[in-house]
């Protein structure tokens, strides 16, 4: 079952999900009483419901929790309360070493303290008549000080049948979700699983022997020692084969594979029988100087003749001469040709990559930066390709966009809308600009070698009017880069990249009618169109162009001299779900080196409506998962309008119906409920950067324009009277510098401005009985808002201190809401006297799963009468696979595997 994130269970507060198996799910969590972050499994629920086998698993977890060792996750209890149950255990922080292996063989040096750490922790267990019998990489952490943690020790044999019974593999806690998804990925149980175990028969601590290993040949090797395709294939491997010993590097000690051979041998009477003396093996080994074996030689000759000395002499001077032509004549000299290398990387213990996000590959290849999510915080790492961690790079939060500069010192990013840098070995960041309407997830960057810096609004533009701008990397006000095409009815210039020259660069140009992609130049209005592109463009060193296409990465022929392509386009990865669920998951290095993140085909980022009370609990889930966006709920609180697509939709929420309101092909967005139900307002693109419609509901009729305009109509809130619509406005001739509007339903229906002043206000939402206007605005430098009052003069506060977004009065107008930059939804008590707002302080409720990247682009939630609150939940636990489960895989020397 799933746990929202803030609720409690007994005396844990849930932090963040970790993972889900099997064996159930995993969180982590705060012991409130202790005051240190643990781990929490819940159990499945055919566990919990069997009494004798979860009063088994009790008393198995007791003796586990008697089981102290430096190198054995600890468990400190088993907890239960609101009919769940769960384990509470030791928290590991570190890449597991399935993580390790995955970025390939480990050198003996590496590989032997790892393994001596193992090996202690199953003696330690088999002493006490524990035995594993899930040992594998991925229950096996490796802590950034090199301490080595075997997890989930003893619960397959918990787990499994009672003493006398033979065992059924189908009750091993991973073997019963197992799937090969992508090329690389552990087959689960089985290919750890010893033979004895996987036919069914009674196992001792001679399993966990083999198991060992296994894990050993692995790191030695980077390969399984018993491959397989399918669940069926690994067992028939395990059952029938012997491992390939070849794969074994030719350097290691002999006595390692000696040592490999007794533990994997089929037969468990002539199997290694007891791990301790497989730890003091591997303490012997580690003792002895490890070099390479030299080759034989035969005794040579005490005197050898002149004459064969001379031939020698004469074929090295040969040799010397022949190997020099080479090097004076490169015509003739052989390039080698290095394979591609391939592996996979995982976001940090406990976090996921951010959503809709890939890596970015630092220029020169040798680092790799990303942002994870963990929780609420979102915050940059990086992780250098010939390392197995990552490093944080605090002062980092909320951040997203990540770019790299030329030189592959510094990464900027986008946060609190501003554009900042940091240095990549860490350090304090340095804000370069404000950029007011940028989304607070959105953002994209490029940085030349002249230090000049293009920005563009990145995926969450949301429809806003904007160029790409430019920003000196020593900090300074943004100015306009490009020019919008007025003649194809331009929108927004976006995701900029260099080419080597830093003259070029590629971005894409966005309309109503879909998007292109162009070559453009700093200090000129010459571009270059690059036809049959209509999505983000890098440049890569073997002459190609890379850019995503119906759901795979495509590589076409490009000459960087004309600015030309030339040839056809081909596939070089599958990402899966398009560009538009993935906008940029891939980067590409100057040295050859390719990094990408894939999704699953056709689909979009997926979330659940839910109503959560004000404490957050969550109460009940809304309709289906789905793709939901920027919501209202109806004035009677039965439907909810929202994006999907480019496209109005309403959900009944009692019968968990949904129909489509607006069936246009340009994009219709921000739904706003007539004060009666009976009409919905909208923003859309249908001839225009975004005009306001109007549409009944519940009846059949036509959507009628209620405003042109030749920037951007954001609407909003639509007053209880029914006499106004209350929208912000992009100001004529400006980036995205907004104003509040509000346009009369009745009479000439003359737009009326609410505010004119240099700063951004936006969002405006009127309190039900229409005296106070609240909106955001920047002028602090950040996301604030304000309340003042609604088509007259009179009093204007500001009510939030540490930044808002999303604002929502409560039905009767007696408290304002919104969201906070972490995402904890706040509380702002109304208290008018006369002419007086009387606002108190903010005060925090609980926080949200509100997705961080959406605060500035969406509204991802709402009130009802009752005080309940309506989220959208992104990526919340179920069945569906969160968004940032996906892996990042990199590609070292990818061109090797091009083939057009």
């Amino acid at each position: 079952m799933a746990i929202a994130f803030g609720n409690r269970l007994g005396s844990y507060e849930i932090l963040a999900l970790l993972g889900a198996g099997g064996m159930g799910e995993v969180y982590r969590a705060r012991d409130i009483k202790l005051g240190r972050e643990i781990a929490l499994k819940i159990l499945p629920t055919e566990f919990a419901l069997d009494s004798e086998r979860l009063a088994r698993f009790k008393r198995e977890a007791q003796v586990l929790a008697s089981l102290s060792h430096p190198n054995i996750a600890a468990i400190y209890g088993f907890e239960e309360a609101d009919g769940v149950q769960a384990l509470v255990l030791e928290l590991v922080d570190g890449l597991t070493l399935a993580d390790r292996i995955a970025a390939g063989s480990m050198p003996i040096d590496e590989a032997l303290p790892i393994a001596k750490q193992i090996a202690e922790a199953l003696e330690a267990a088999h002493e006490q008549g524990i035995i594993h019998r899930d040992l594998k990489p991925a229950n096996i952490k490796v802590r950034n000080d090199g301490r080595v943690k075997v997890l989930d020790f003893g619960l397959a044999k918990a787990l499994g049948p009672v003493t006398g019974i033979a065992a059924d593999i189908t009750a091993s806690p991973t073997i019963t979700n197992v799937a090969v998804t992508r090329k690389g990925v552990l087959l689960g149980t089985t290919a750890y699983m010893s033979p004895e175990q996987a036919r069914g028969k009674p196992v001792d601590r001679r399993a966990d022997v083999w198991a060992f290993g296994c894990i050993l040949y692995e790191m030695l090797s980077g390969r399984r020692p018993f491959p397989g395709e399918t669940v069926s294939d690994t067992l028939a491997t395990v059952l029938e084969r012997e491992p390939d010993w070849r794969a074994l590097p030719p350097v290691i000690p002999p006595r390692i594979r000696v040592l490999l051979e007794r533990c994997l041998r089929k037969d468990v009477r002539r199997r290694q029988h007891d791990m301790a003396d497989v730890r003091i093996e591997l303490e012997e080994i580690g003792n002895e100087p490890i070099s390479t074996p030299a080759p034989a030689v035969a005794p040579a000759a005490v005197q050898p003749s002149r004459r064969v000395l001379y031939i020698s002499v004469g074929l090295v001077a040969v040799l010397l001469l022949t190997t020099a032509a080479l090097i004076l004549r490169p015509s003739l000299r052989a390039t080698p040709v290095l394979p591609a290398v391939r592996f996979d990387l995982f976001p940090p213990e406990g976090a996921t990559f951010q959503a809709g996000t890939g890596g970015a590959l630092s220029p020169d290849g040798h680092k790799l930066a990303f942002v994870a999510v963990s929780g609420n915080d979102r915050l940059i790492w990086v992780r250098p390709l010939d390392s197995p961690t990552a490093q944080l790079l605090p002062g980092t939060e909320n951040a997203s966009g990540i770019f790299w500069s030329a030189d592959s010192q510094y990464i900027g990013f986008f946060a609190q809308s501003q554009l900042r840098k940091v240095a990549a070995t860490g350090g304090p960041p340095q804000t370069l600009c404000n950029l007011p309407d940028l989304a607070s997830g959105g953002g994209a960057g490029a940085w030349n070698a002249d230090g000049v810096i293009l920005v563009g609004p990145g995926p969450g533009f949301g429809g806003n009017e904007r160029p790409l701008l430019r920003v000196p990397a020593a900090g300074g006000e943004p100015t306009p880069a490009t020019q919008l095409d007025v003649s194809r009815k331009e929108l927004v210039h976006n995701f900029p990249s260099f080419l080597p020259d830093g003259r070029h660069y590629f971005f894409v140009a966005v309309n109503a009618q879909g998007a292109a992609a162009y070559v453009g130049t700093l200090d000129s209005k010459e571009r270059h169109a690059l036809p049959g592109i209509a999505s983000i463009v890098k440049y890569s060193p073997t002459g190609h162009v890379l850019f995503p296409r119906d759901g795979s990465l495509m590589a076409q022929p490009f000459d960087a001299g004309r600015l030309t392509l030339s040839g056809n386009a081909f596939p070089v990865a599958e990402l899966g779900g398009g560009p538009a669920a993935l906008p940029v998951s891939y980067s590409v290095s100057m040295n050859g080196a390719l990094s990408y993140r894939a999704g699953r085909r056709g689909a979009a980022p997926t979330s659940q409506l839910a109503w959560f009370d004000r404490k957050g609990k969550q109460l009940a889930p809304v309709g289906q998962r789905a793709e939901y966006g920027t919501l209202q709920l109806s004035p009677d609180g039965k439907y909810v309008a929202f994006e999907r697509g480019a496209d109005i939709w309403v959900l009944d929420i009692q019968t968990g119906v949904t129909s489509r309101l607006t069936t246009h092909p340009a994009r219709d967005a921000y739904p706003v409920w007539s004060p009666d139900g009976r009409a919905i307002v909208f923003g859309s693109t249908r001839d225009g950067p975004l005009d306001l419609y109007e549409r009944p509901f519940g009846v059949v009729g036509e959507d009628k324009l209620l405003l042109k305009t030749e920037t951007q109509a954001i609407p909003t809130d639509w007053t209880r009277d029914g006499r106004y619509v209350v929208f912000d406005l992009v100001r004529p001739a400006t980036a995205n510098q907004r104003d509040l509007w509000a346009l009369p339903l009745a009479g000439a229906r003359k737009p009326l401005r609410l505010t004119q002043t240099p700063f951004t206000k936006f969002a405006p939402r009127v309190s039900p009985d229409s005296r106070w206007v609240a909106y955001l605005s920047n002028e602090s430098g950040s996301s604030q808002l304000y309340v003042e009052s609604f088509l007259q003069p009179g009093t204007r506060q500001q009510v939030s201190t540490d930044g808002a977004f999303m604002p929502r009065w409560s039905r009767d107008g007696k408290e304002l809401f919104y969201v906070a930059p972490d995402t904890t939804l706040m509380a702002v008590a109304i208290k008018p006297s006369g002419p007086s707002l009387g606002a108190d302080a903010p005060i925090p409720l609980f926080k949200t799963p509100i997705a961080a990247a959406t605060l500035n682009v969406r509204r991802d939630y709402d009130v009802d009468a009752n005080g309940r609150f309506l989220i959208n939940v992104i990526g919340s636990a179920g069945s569906v696979t969160p968004v940032g489960a996906a892996p990042i895989t990199v590609i070292l020397n990818w061109p090797a595997s091009l083939k057009n």
